[in-house]
């Protein structure tokens, strides 16, 4: 069923959706963070690399659980990108359905006037923190389903109809879901480091969520390239939504 739908989704919004390439670390057993929150699974080759795809998007997107954890600043650094490239600080675009994240994070503070930052949230937020961020210059689009959730198709319609036409989708496991979910991720690359997490539940897992009951419902990843960065592998994988 999620197949189907998501490719209809294809054939009607291809050309009102943006380009998203979904791009993460993960230990050999698939977790993007260990029980304790080390979330250092990148060397520095690597840091090259997606500070490059960085610089080639027009917007950076995270939920919650990332500015919560590990508070990143989500701009290009140029000292990680080859000698005279033109930097080009993509668009931070924030998920989060009730902005229970502190104002005093990096990302709401860091280069405000230089990186345009939007977040994207709900009626279920504070209003008072909606007007706290915009005064700040954050940009905040309210964008729900019924559920009170974050309508993360609808959200993508208006950010493309805003001029962002690619996405460096950065999230942690409940987002990357969702996102797959709804059959809006077009690329996967993925850094496997030589590391072991374990942890069981304690550690995030690639994709979190509810998962497929059964892999006929999974999306196809059709590999691209494969690149050996140290003693990593990157992997590049296009997604293909199918029917059934």
């Amino acid at each position: 069923m999620l197949g189907e739908l998501s490719k209809d989704f294809r054939k009607k919004d291809n050309d009102v959706l943006p380009h998203v390439i979904l791009n993460a670390a993960m230990t050999l057993d698939g977790k993007i963070t260990t029980k304790g929150g080390d979330t250092n699974l990148s060397n520095e080759d690597d840091w090259r690399r997606v500070h490059l795809l960085r610089n080639s998007v027009d917007a950076i997107m995270v939920g919650k659980n990332t500015i919560v954890k590990d508070d990143p600043k989500l701009t290009v650094k140029p000292h990680l990108l080859p000698p005279r490239t033109s930097i080009r600080h993509p668009i931070r675009v924030i998920i989060s359905s009730t902005l229970d994240m502190p104002l005093n994070a990096k990302v709401f503070n860091y280069k405000i006037k230089e990186v345009p930052t939007l977040v994207v949230t709900t009626t279920k937020s504070s209003s008072s923190k909606r007007k706290m961020l915009m005064e700040k210059g954050i940009g905040v689009l309210i964008c729900e389903k019924e559920n009170g959730q974050v309508d993360l198709h609808q959200s993508m319609i208006l950010l493309k109809k805003r001029g962002i036409r690619s996405i460096l989708l950065e999230g942690g496991g409940t987002l990357n879901w969702q996102m797959l979910k709804e059959g809006l991720i077009n690329e996967i690359t993925v850094q496997i480091a030589s590391k072991i997490s374990g942890g069981g539940l304690g550690a995030v897992s690639f994709f979190e969520g509810d998962g497929f009951h059964s892999l006929l419902e999974s999306p196809t990843l059709l590999l691209i390239d494969v690149q050996k960065i140290g003693n990593n592998v990157v992997l590049h994988y296009k997604v293909e939504y199918r029917k059934k």
